[in-house]
């Protein structure tokens, strides 16, 4: 059964980081034997940054400054703002 169903986007944010690090390897950069795993991580390094694009950062019309949600629901709805 499922426990909670809210979303801590830090975990996201974080995974897009190591994703983005270990593309920029230079071991995997030099190597013609990691190319099929370099082009996984970019994917999921982009996946990552696309969906926190699109339900975790947004831009607060009250400031006009961008912010970032800390949670979000299932359906990627606002719940905590950072």
């Amino acid at each position: 059964s499922i426990y909670d169903t809210t979303k801590h986007v830090w975990l996201q944010c974080r995974a897009v980081w190591m994703f983005s690090r270990l593309y920029l390897n230079p071991i995997l950069q030099q190597s013609d034997e990691y190319r099929p795993l370099r082009r996984q991580v970019y994917t999921a390094a982009k996946h990552g940054m696309d969906f926190i694009t699109k339900h975790v950062i947004f831009k607060d019309t009250k400031t006009n400054l961008y912010r970032c949600y800390f949670s979000i629901d299932q359906n990627g709805n606002g719940l905590t703002i950072q």
